[in-house]
Parts: C-alpha cells; structure tokens; sequence
C-alpha cells in the first residue's frame, strides 16, 4: 500500500480488498470454533427447553394429585363426621328403647316380686 492509500478512510471496499488479503485459514479456525459454540448454545438452549417442560409437566401433575388427594381426604372426613353423627342418633335411640323396656319390665317385676292373694 501507498501512503497515500494508507491516508484514505477505510471503505467497505476496501476493508474487503485489505480482509480478502488476510489469509482464510487465519480466520478459519476461529469461525469454526465461534459456530462450535453457537451448536453447543443452541443445544443447551433446547437441552434446557426439554427440561423445563419436563418440570412443569411434573409440577402440573403434582398439583393434580395434590388436589385428588385433598378431594380424597375432604370426602373421608366427611364420611366420618357422617358416621359419627349416625352413630350418635343410633346410641341415643339404644338408650331410649332401653329405657322404653326397662319401665315396660318394671311393672312385670313388681306382679312378680308381689304375688297377689
């Protein structure tokens, strides 16, 4: 180059008249392992895709079985309140019948205990 090429501003032209003198096996090697990268970025990239899906998959189905099972257990407790309930109406109707028999009886005692002349 002249010195007065050297002067001129640097056109596009001429950045690629100087860039083509470079040898492309000084670049080669480095665009080879810049595009190496970008490969193995964009397979992370998707590699870390894949496995958030997979963990909102697993989250989704985590909650979907947290609510089955809180469905569950909210159905089970109110059976047993049921039960409870039931067996509570059942015991004081046991001890009303019981007592039912127990004045029906209590006459029949007495004619017994007291036999009549």
């Amino acid at each position: 180059m002249s010195i007065s090429e050297k002067s001129l501003p640097c056109s596009p032209s001429s950045s690629s008249s100087s860039l083509s003198s470079m040898s492309v096996q000084e670049f080669d090697p480095l665009l080879k392992d810049l595009n190496e990268k970008k490969q193995s970025f964009r397979r992370n990239v998707v590699s870390l895709a894949s496995e958030l899906k997979e963990a909102r998959n697993r989250l989704a189905s985590q909650e979907q079985s947290f609510v089955k099972e809180t469905l569950t257990r909210q159905e089970a407790q109110m059976k047993a309140k049921n039960l409870e309930e039931e067996i509570g109406r059942l015991q004081k109707r046991l001890e009303h019948r019981n007592e039912k028999l127990r004045l029906q009886h209590l006459p029949l005692k007495r004619s017994h205990s007291h036999p009549s002349s």
